[in-house]
């Protein structure tokens, strides 16, 4: 079900850190359904800077080298507050808190460059019928002067949902491909910290024990975004690009302080990708690159 909304409003300063955790607590009251009758105002930051240090700080933590130039997933980072500010709207039907996320495409049009300054919409795009509950996705289109550059759908799931709305929702297929080992690595325990200090993406499940536990998790678990980026990280060519899509499934939680393993496949169409646990069993992500 596509979402019909009406123009973007111009936001300066989206919630931030504590007013988001505040914000997203209080959201906790909410026990609503998705309607057509409520379209989210889709939001707008303009003038964005693709800092240089910042930059430097994601690439160093998320394993992409200098050649690389500004990564592929960094753009998140710019849309991620705007993501919290659409779904802190009072409008939006569910609680921030306690959302899935289901998986993530994003695909850059033309290269970036630091110091690039660039404008962000983000907007409700789709409800989807999930088995499980309600799922919704939100995208992300990023322009410089003018020109689409950089674009991302997010689907996340509200769980326990009955009679969710929307077509069917699809998720990434399986691959027959046999995969083989390309790298592994081990997970250190304050990723999630430093994750969080570089992206704001502050949810406790990442950061704290005790959050974690709060939330159904015996011990933080690695953001989403962070596994895409690491594994990408890795596939990407070593030098800047100028196209590339990249589609990911979260399959299973990745815990802090465990092994993980990046496997891997060509297909007629790219790459076919996965992270798994330490033992290349359990599935994290499942993804498709193409350059």
């Amino acid at each position: 079900m596509d979402i019909e909304a009406p123009s973007p409003v111009i936001v300066k300063n989206p919630p931030a850190g504590g007013a988001v955790i505040r914000r997203a607590i209080f959201s906790l009251r909410k026990r609503g359904t998705a309607t057509a009758t409520s379209p989210l105002v889709p939001l707008r930051q303009i003038g964005l800077l693709l800092d240089p240090r910042r930059i430097h700080g994601y690439a160093k933590l998320c394993g992409y080298a200098s050649p690389q130039g500004v990564p592929f997933t960094y753009p998140h980072l710019l849309a991620f507050p705007l993501h919290m500010a659409l779904m802190l709207q009072r409008d939006f039907p569910f609680p921030v808190i306690g959302l899935v996320h289901l998986d993530n495409r994003i695909t850059q049009y033309r290269r970036l460059d630091s110091g690039d300054r660039l404008d962000v919409t983000v907007r409700l795009a789709e409800w989807l019928a999930n088995e499980k509950g309600q799922a919704f996705s939100l995208e992300t289109q990023i322009t410089r002067a003018g020109d689409l550059v950089w674009r991302s759908l997010s689907t996340y799931l509200r769980l326990g949902v009955k009679q969710p709305r929307g077509s069917a929702y699809e998720g990434l297929p399986a691959s027959a491909s046999s995969l083989a080992v390309l790298r592994r690595w081990n997970l250190k325990p304050d990723t999630g910290k430093k994750y969080a200090a570089v992206s704001g993406d502050s949810n406790p499940i990442h950061t704290s024990k005790l959050g974690a536990r709060l939330l159904g998790f015996p011990r933080p678990i690695a953001h989403g975004m962070w596994t895409k980026a690491r594994a990408l990280a890795e596939l990407l060519p070593p030098h800047p690009i100028e196209y590339a899509d990249a589609e990911v499934a979260f399959k299973t939680p990745a815990y802090l302080g465990s092994g993980l393993t990046l496997l891997t496949a060509p297909a007629a169409n790219g790459t076919i990708f996965e992270l798994r646990d330490s033992r290349a069993q359990k599935p994290h992500l499942r993804g498709i690159l193409k350059l």
